[in-house]
């Protein structure tokens, strides 16, 4: 079967889990619940299976003086904590959640059953993460060790279901599921927050999760659904504390649950914050990965309701937490300075940068102290919670905006989060369209680094997001279609960005209507135009919006800078240089992203396109010159020429990404195969090859197509599994080769149990009597038989019903090797005379089998 090599192109990630916290608060709370598991877990089985099984458990002990020290004094370091950003499964048994949901969780009677699962999954997590296990080894090109990790499991619980008919929800083997099926719905759940496209992959086929749920009655809260939820879609924007990796959490409100929501697909561009929406996809809890989302319709909202043009009205609550101490230096009067005062403040900064549009003003209330210690990931009760506690003080019906400023209560991995635009918000004086941002008190401590922090996220609470780059290897821009690779929090040019102060960008502007559309128009013909300073307010234009090429969706947002104002000073002194340039093409989400014109440099500061300096685009027809750049503007030639020929790798998608069969079956997947080369090109011929497990047969209708530039073929993949295939999820991809470019299609194959085999099940007396003179013992002999065969160690229920129907007796017994189960049964002298009826029953999944005997007493 022919193989293709491994593609790489950057993974292309549209939406983040919460970040870990690197601080020594929150390593302690997770080293005091790490300590919870290794009280409840023999120590010489924990400390064989770190030195076998977790090398980078090791290297932490180590280096923090001697794993047998730290191991015999059952001791986890702070750096322990580190380890579980890179090792999901320690993240998802507890420690990220407070001590009140924690406990509980956990009731006296199954707390030791749960320190022993927690143990578990972090051993797990160490065996999969450090490199052990078969099949983390043996993942498949494109799937993540964390996918890996779900498909062993998933194979497990498939494989339970191979044997012959059990009572599968009681005994030792129901334990062991449950162990199992809480293990991967953890991780499919992180797999959700981290690679939803990957999720939707990994996820069981209906037919496989009925099998399970006939089996296990109790398992279906663990397992996931596919299925359709509508509601209205929030956003959330989290700030690290070392200003990386922005994360972007979208929720649903939908029939009274909050759905956390990543989007495995690009995120359609006219979807608003608090906008009715529909999405398709699959859940996991409160945790949903959506494979669709679609625009159902804007927020409702008053003309005068959160508007981003006027003044912003902003109610600031100071609140702390019992036992913890704000910052001395952050005061009412201070945070006042920081956000309204007529110097350097949030409402000076949307003043000048707004063109004299939008101000803030409101007041400082606090310190407040609430009714219990509320750790960020609360921030919904803290926000209630603050509410309350300034209700005497503020009437909210009078604010847009709600600004709550905070001690870090510990370990808190945040410097400050908003929502991004407003919400419909409960207050003490009733529901209230509200943004609400939270940033951490420290912060203010330095009213400069305080006032960065306010810009950033009252940005955020305008209804804007991060600003990054986006980088192609050796050169400004890729082929059309190719991603790059996107920074995070890195464009120096914006506030939104790695800057501290300067002015918002242009399309950011335009966002928030503080610039009129047509002063950014769409430039697609051969031209020279003019560009005025952002950071000046005039007539003309503050950007362009350049075409890269003809019939793409592809745009050049180019804008000029200028150290105008007080802010717009702040700016690095390249920006004046020439012309920035963002690339907007929906790849990674809808908004612009900063290029580097200087790629040969590692710094983004001098990314500009210079004065006296052009650029061909070596995919398109289009070329930029900067003829000449004045304190008053920048002039610019924009040219198509004719369109070279450019091969550009093609595009691959699968339908569907997950299937079901059983082994030895074969199954068809759909493959739509398009060539991205330029128009200027040639046809070009294009060969499909499978990336299967060893001995898997996979063959293509047609292998290969001939495609000239923009065309696409449908092609199907038929997929044969191996009768001597063990249940589970298997990696079934598809890749498609022409010359040096590789492009690949990912997908997954359930491999199904065979069904029960037909249980029977026979009742003897043996030597016993069936007709009995008390007192006396009958010994009742079940034989379990599965296709024929003797079934080991099967549940059988014996229940005994005397005369008039009632039930004298039950017992359970399992049977032994040769599938027998055995009950002996003493009647008494007294028993009531006549017919006693003895059942004796065995499960296996949905079906109940049974076998009847009499037994008169005279």
């Amino acid at each position: 079967m022919p193989r293709v090599p491994t593609p790489t192109t950057a993974s292309r990630s549209r939406s983040f889990g919460f970040g870990c916290a690197s601080t020594a608060g929150a390593a302690g709370r997770a080293e005091a619940d790490l300590r919870n598991v290794l009280r409840a877990t023999p120590l010489s089985f924990m400390a064989v299976s770190i030195l076998l099984h977790a090398p980078p458990v090791v290297r932490e002990f180590a280096r923090l003086g001697g794993r047998t020290k730290a191991l015999a004094r059952r001791k986890i370091s702070p750096a322990m904590y580190s380890l579980r950003c890179r090792c999901p499964m320690l993240r998802v048994i507890g420690i990220r959640q407070s001590r009140r949901n924690w406990r509980r969780e956990m009731s006296k009677r199954t707390e030791g059953r749960m320190h022993l699962l927690s143990a578990s999954m972090a051993l797990a997590c160490a065996a999969v993460w450090g490199g052990a296990g078969e099949e983390a080894r043996t993942a498949a090109p494109g799937h993540s060790r964390l996918a890996a990790a779900v498909r062993t499991l998933s194979g497990d619980v498939l494989r339970r279901l191979a044997g012959p008919g059990m009572q599968r929800s009681a005994g030792r083997e129901g334990a062991e599921v449950a162990i199992q099926l809480r293990e991967r719905s953890a991780l499919m759940r992180e797999l959700i927050r981290t690679e939803p496209a990957e999720a939707l992959r990994q996820a069981l086929a209906p037919d496989a999760l009925e099998r399970i749920r006939a089996a296990w009655p109790g398992s279906a809260p663990l397992l996931e659904q596919r299925g359709q939820w509508q509601g209205t879609l929030e956003t959330m924007v989290f700030e690290s504390r070392n200003h990386a990796a922005p994360e972007v959490a979208h929720f649903l409100n939908a029939g009274g649950e909050r759905l956390e929501v990543r989007l495995a697909g690009d995120p359609p561009a006219q979807v608003a914050c608090g906008g009715q929406v529909r999405l398709r996809g699959l859940r996991v809890g409160d945790s949903v990965a959506a494979a669709e989302i679609e625009a159902l319709g804007q927020p409702p909202r008053a003309a005068s309701a959160c508007a981003t043009v006027g003044d912003q009205k902003i109610a600031v609550l100071l609140v702390t937490f019992p036992g913890v101490t704000p910052p001395a230096e952050v005061t009412p009067s201070s945070v006042a300075s920081v956000l309204f005062g007529p110097g350097r403040s949030l409402s000076s900064y949307w003043n000048e940068v707004s063109y004299q549009q939008t101000t803030a003003s409101g007041a400082v209330h606090g310190w407040y102290t609430l009714d219990r210690v509320y750790f960020c990931t609360e921030y919904n009760e803290m926000r209630a919670a603050a509410l309350a506690a300034a209700d005497a003080d503020v009437d909210f019906r009078n604010f847009s905006r709600v600004f709550i400023i905070f001690p870090d209560p510990g370990g808190c991995p945040w410097t400050g989060f908003s929502t991004a635009g407003c919400w419909s918000t409960a207050s003490p004086d009733g529901q209230i369209l509200a943004s609400t941002t939270w940033m951490l008190a420290e912060s203010f401590v330095d009213p400069e680094q305080g006032l960065r922090l306010a810009v950033r996220q009252g940005g955020h609470a305008l209804g804007l997001f991060d600003s990054r780059s986006r980088r192609f290897e050796g050169e400004p821009l890729g082929p059309l279609g190719e991603t790059g690779t996107p920074g995070e929090l890195d464009d120096p040019f914006t506030s939104m960005g790695a800057s501290g102060l300067a002015h918002y960008t242009a399309e950011q502007k335009l966002l928030l209507g503080w610039i009129p559309p047509w002063s950014v128009p769409r430039i697609q013909s051969t031209g020279v135009y003019t560009i005025r300073p952002l950071e000046k307010q005039g007539s003309g234009n503050y950007a362009l919006q350049v075409q890269r090429g003809a019939g793409n969706d592809a745009w050049l947002w180019i804008e000029y800078r200028q150290p105008v104002g007080v802010f717009g000073a702040s700016i690095p002194s390249g920006a004046s240089r020439g012309a920035l340039i963002r690339y907007q093409d929906g790849a990674l989400w809808p908004h612009a992203d900063l290029v580097d014109f200087n790629p040969a440099t590692p710094e983004l500061e001098d990314s500009p396109l210079l004065v006296g300096t052009s650029w061909k685009d070596p995919y398109t027809n289009l070329s930029l010159a900067v003829l000449e750049a004045t304190p008053d503007e920048l002039t610019i030639q924009v040219k198509y020429g004719s369109t070279p020929c450019t091969l550009v790798r093609p595009s691959l998608a699968i339908q569907p990404n997950s299937q079901s069969a059983m082994a030895g079956d074969s199954v068809a997947y759909g493959l739509t195969v398009k060539s991205n080369d330029s128009g200027a090109c040639p046809s070009r011929t294009y060969t499909l090859a499978a990336l299967a497990p060893q001995n898997w047969q996979a063959t293509f209708s047609p292998q290969v197509v001939t495609l000239a530039p923009g065309q696409s073929a449908p092609v199907t993949m038929n997929v044969t599994v191996p009768a001597t295939a063990q249940p589970g999820t298997y990696p079934v991809d598809a890749g498609v080769v022409a010359g040096a470019t590789v492009a690949t299609a990912l997908a997954t194959l359930t491999v199904l149990p065979p069904p029960d085999p037909s249980l029977e099940i026979t009742l003897n007396l043996g030597a016993s009597p069936t007709e009995l003179v008390p007192p006396g013992t009958v010994v009742f002999t079940a034989e379990v038989l599965g296709g024929g065969e003797p079934v080991p160690g099967v549940n059988v229920s014996f229940s005994l019903t005397q005369p008039g129907g009632s039930t004298l007796a039950v017992r359970f017994a399992r049977t032994d090797d040769a599938g027998l189960a055995s009950w002996s049964f003493r009647f008494r002298a007294n028993d009531a005379k006549g017919d006693y009826i003895v059942t004796a029953t065995v499960k296996s999944g949905s079906r109940t089998v049974t076998a009847q005997r009499t037994v008169r007493l005279r």
